[in-house]
């Protein structure tokens, strides 16, 4: 107590002369210019912690910039759309959306015409026609900033121009060379109202009569427009339309200036005319299209959006909005978060990570100043700086510090997202869907949260050191007592002796203790040191385990990023698919089948030049029904609701996919099923049993098939017309609403019928299930998600197919062709597959295909290997400066011990065990933590992704070990080398 009464004595009387803040702001400078490389090591470590958090999420705001973007430029920003409105709605929705409606667009819709049945087959049964979209500028608040983008994106014209004065008209593409009769159309009464003067072409006239299609409810006749869609009843012989066209107009003349690209809604045809059309004799209604502002919540959005036209969520309305789902995912007005939850969740952690491990770099910097400067601290406390003074030396510094590195990171940070996004240009411009490279968005609210966690992870780790500084004792400071304080686990230690030689042998000659025996002296020395100076050791041993967290994580993030990619993984060996078909010339075999011929093309196609493989798949479509007990019970529901429902029989739609001999021996032996069960004709199959499905919520790969399917039965049931003429398609659903299956064919006058399932119109085939195989191995010419996008999928040989009588069936035969990844001339493959007697109907580029998900995962690879990369660097730092600058504090310590005849060589061993002890402690507790970051990791993919297991990067672990081990022998060697150019006075002097 006295003793602190003569300090508070000697501060106040040297209060009058406290130290000027320039004094201490010289101090801090002078300071951090004698202690050139720890300032430099610490302003790297804040500038690579800064641009890992700008790169982060400077890529997360550019991909969703890009997704918002694609999105608003191929539909519009609008979302809400109203499909068909009276004047009266329309009023309303800008009076009752208000403040929230920030732009609208419209569009008149003319009313629709009738094809005749001719057409109807072709074209559908009915052509709408509405004027083009229009943005009406003085409704809204326009306050979204999005002015770029339309509200409704017009409809792009494959040929031809858009409508521009009354009497013109945009029709849909598949119109192009078509001749619109006159007739009976589907509708009953109804004739014909769209006739063409011959084949439809530019400047062609279509004479068109308009009327308004109406569906009929409880509540009466709904009016209808081209948004809406069309009910057609398929029961019968004849599709009927289950809605009505009434208020016919006379006929109008209309000239085809263009012909638009998809122009169609639920399987019938839209049709555009200029805003200067009028009307059409029928009374117009709108079509109107909305975006809002200030809705946070879809459940809100929907509310508002129906609530403004006068209708709740129970009516039916022709009115009744749609909303558009992709933008509100995008813009955050949803209600399943799940995979932005994921996202974010990823982000926060990855944060948390890096902002951890930059706190741990700055912090153990700063205290390693504090203790390098205690006796320079204690004198400006003597010459009257107050703790306050004191303190914010240390915030000074930092602040200093954060200057220079923070505004280094954001251009590190950005130059490398700009370098990341330039070299991955393709795959992310596949990722979000567009024909260009994606920009990287520099949003400046994403800037100011990184500079404000830069600012805040600086604060954390000065505020420790500070407090410290602020402590320091005058009169301690200049006998350096602090540096000996001792800690309690010390104090323990001493507390259970009794002399000063209790940890040497009787004659005071050799240390005891394990790590004596083992190491001798030095191991006593390294050992006494660790419980000497424990909260140093401590620190050293957190910085290692941060490094190790630090790199471990980043190989945890690029497993979870594989398993999540793998979900679009559609890579095979095939490099085009030619699907073909008899030739009417029959140049060869008249009588051999499509799957015998095209094993025929399949070997000619071989000699054509850099072609490396053929194989020969026959896919059929058909009812398949199990044996009771084979689907797994677990996810029955889940198999039903994502694949082809099951009838009341448990009959299934199901691929059976028919492959030649040579591709099922291969397979066969992937799958380990060997003897008579693999002999290509033994009547067996085998049964893909993996199934990657997307729920609504989650990303699920589901094992549908059960161990009891082995050795049954798959029921095929197949048309008893083996000619190709006939197919199973379900026509009805029961009272159950499961589908009512039956056999399906085309008449002669070109209109599809049907034929009720029994012994005359179907037959059955049995397949014994000899194998399930969740891989297909790398020699099958598909992938098995290319493969398998139903359940079940059924794999057969020609030779059983042939003689079942599944390939005369078949709905579709390919030839997979494999060259490696080089280009081949596609007509020299089309020519050699005709002289085996086949025609080819098209021809698929697969590689050209697959270089999109190869892209993609491209790359996620670059943006690993960079977050690794940054992460190793973090680590480095944090490691070289938590050592070098422990071991240049100890200059006294080793000049000690080398004045009382520590060898060079017992001085390395000391040191050398001392950082082994560090090593062994900070890689047990770095693993441990990071096995916590990787539990959480795989909770946030869980959110989204089930069936993954906990990664374990085994690779990433040695990496981190072994740049522990360089970077602890580099630190070390380099503070020794600082210390050992001191001679015993020099260092002694110099405390």
């Amino acid at each position: 107590m006295a003793q602190k009464n003569v300090e508070r004595r000697a501060l106040g009387a040297h209060a009058a002369a406290a130290p000027r803040r320039g004094v201490l702001a010289s101090f801090t400078l002078r300071s951090l210019a004698m202690n050139r490389a720890r300032t430099v090591v610490t302003i790297i470590g804040i500038a690579l912690a800064t641009g890992l958090l700008v790169a982060v999420f400077t890529s997360m705001t550019s991909l969703a910039a890009a997704l918002r973007g694609q999105v608003s430029t191929e539909r519009g920003i609008w979302q809400i759309e109203y499909p068909s409105l009276t004047d009266q709605q329309l009023s309303t929705i800008e009076s009752g959306l208000g403040g929230h409606l920030d732009r609208l667009a419209t569009a008149r819709d003319l009313g629709a015409c009738a094809l005749s049945e001719e057409n109807a087959n072709v074209l559908g049964p009915a052509l709408n026609v509405q004027t083009m979209p229009a943005e009406d500028a003085s409704a809204g608040v326009h306050a979204k900033g999005d002015g770029q983008y339309v509200v409704k994106k017009a409809p792009e014209l494959e040929s031809g121009r858009a409508p521009q004065a009354p009497g013109e008209i945009v029709l849909p593409s598949f119109y192009q060379g078509q001749t619109l009769t006159e007739g009976d159309s589907e509708y009953a009464g109804v004739a014909s109202g769209a006739v063409s003067d011959g084949p439809v072409e530019l400047g062609s006239t279509v004479r068109l009569s308009l009327g308004r299609r109406h569906a009929q409810v409880s509540e009466g006749a709904l009016p209808l427009t081209g948004l809406n869609a069309m009910k057609l009843d398929y029961s019968g012989a004849d599709r009927i339309p289950l809605e009505t066209l009434e208020d016919v107009a006379t006929p109008r003349e209309f000239t085809v200036v263009g012909f638009a690209e998809n122009s169609s809604y639920f399987g019938f045809a839209q049709a555009y005319v200029s805003d200067a059309e009028p009307e059409a004799g029928v009374p117009d209604v709108t079509c109107a299209w909305a975006s809002t502002t200030g809705i946070g919540n879809k459940n809100d959005l929907e509310d508002l959006g129906i609530s403004v036209v006068g209708l709740t969520r129970q009516d039916v309305s022709a009115a009744y909005p749609s909303f558009n789902s992709a933008l509100l995912n995008l813009e955050g007005v949803i209600d399943d978060r799940t995979i932005w939850t994921t996202v974010i969740s990823f982000i926060g952690i990855l944060s948390a990570v890096i902002i951890v491990a930059a706190v741990s770099l700055i912090s153990n910097a700063f205290a390693i100043s504090i203790s390098e400067r205690t006796r320079q601290f204690g004198l400006l406390s003597s010459l009257g700086a107050s703790r306050r003074q004191l303190r914010r030396t240390v915030f000074v510094e930092a602040g200093i510090l954060g200057l220079v590195g923070i505004p280094l990171g954001i251009l590190i940070g950005l130059a490398g997202t700009y370098t990341a996004f330039a070299v991955t240009g393709d795959g992310w411009a596949v990722l979000v869907g567009s024909k260009t490279a994606v920009p990287v968005s520099v949003d400046a609210r994403t800037l100011a949260v990184v500079v404000a966690l830069s600012v805040v992870t600086l604060l954390i780790s000065a505020w420790a050191p500070a407090k410290r500084a602020g402590g320091v004792s005058a009169v301690d400071a200049i006998r350096q007592s602090g540096d000996v304080k001792p800690s309690r686990r010390l104090l323990r230690e001493f507390g259970r002796r009794s002399g000063l030689m209790d940890g040497f042998t009787a004659d005071g000659k050799k240390p005891r203790g394990i790590a004596a025996r083992v190491a001798g002296m030095p191991g006593f020395l390294a050992r006494r040191t660790r419980v000497a100076s424990g909260g140093k050791a401590r620190v050293a041993v957190a910085s290692l385990a941060i490094s190790v967290v630090l790199l471990v994580t980043a190989g945890i993030l690029g497993t979870y990023l594989s398993q999540a990619t793998s979900y679009l993984d559609y890579s095979s060996k095939t490099d085009y698919m030619m699907y073909v078909f008899k030739s009417e010339k029959g140049a060869e075999g008249d009588d051999a089948g499509v799957l015998e011929l095209a094993q025929t093309a399949a070997e000619k196609l071989k000699g054509v030049e850099d072609v490396e493989s053929t194989a020969v798949l026959s896919g059929n479509i058909t009812l398949v029904k199990l044996a009771d007990g084979a689907m797994s019970p677990d996810c029955a529901d889940e198999v039903d609701e994502q694949t082809a429902q099951p009838d009341s029989e448990g009959r299934r739609k199901a691929p059976v996919e028919v492959v030649d001999d040579a591709t099922w021996a291969a397979l066969c032996g992937h799958v380990g099923l060997t003897g008579a069960d693999a002999a290509p004709g033994a009547g067996t199959c085998i049964a893909i049993n993996r199934l990657d499905i997307y729920g609504g919520a989650k990303y699920t790969t589901l094992r549908p098939l059960a161990q009891a399917a082995l050795g049954t039965d798959a029921e095929l049931i197949l048309p008893t017309a083996t000619d190709g003429s006939e197919w199973i398609g379900a026509y009805d659903v029961d009272d159950e609403s499961k589908p009512v299956y039956g056999v399906c064919y085309t008449d002669a006058e070109g209109n599809l019928q049907t034929k009720q399932l029994g012994h005359e119109t179907a037959r059955t085939e049995r397949l014994r299930i000899a194998a399930l195989a969740e891989d297909v191995g790398d020699d099958f010419p598909l992938s098995l998600k290319q493969l398998a996008a139903n359940c079940p999928t059924l794999i057969v040989s020609a030779s059983t197919a042939e003689a079942a009588g599944i390939t005369d069936a078949s709905s579709m035969t390919s030839i997979c062709v494999g060259t490696g990844g080089k280009s081949v001339d596609e007509d020299k493959l089309v020519e050699a597959v005709g002289a085996a007697g086949l025609d080819t109907s098209y021809t698929v580029a697969v590689a050209e295909l697959l270089r999109n998900n190869n892209a993609m995962a491209y790359t996620a690879q670059v943006f690993l290997y960079c977050f690794t990369a940054i992460c190793a660097l973090i680590a480095v730092a944090n490691v070289f400066n938590t050592i070098s600058s422990g071991l240049a504090l100890r200059t006294r310590e080793f000049a000690v011990l080398r004045s009382i005849g520590l060898g060079q060589r017992g001085f390395r061993r000391m040191i050398a065990l001392e950082c082994a002890d560090h090593a062994v402690r900070g890689l047990a507790y770095g693993l441990a933590l990071a096995l916590l970051v990787d539990y959480g990791l795989y909770q946030v993919m869980d959110i989204s992704f089930e069936g993954f297991g906990i990664a374990l990067p085994w690779g990433h672990i040695a990496l981190s070990v072994a740049l522990i081990v360089a970077v602890l022998a580099a630190s070390t060697v380099y503070a020794l080398r600082k210390s050992h150019a001191m001679n015993l006075v020099d260092s002694l002097r110099a405390e």
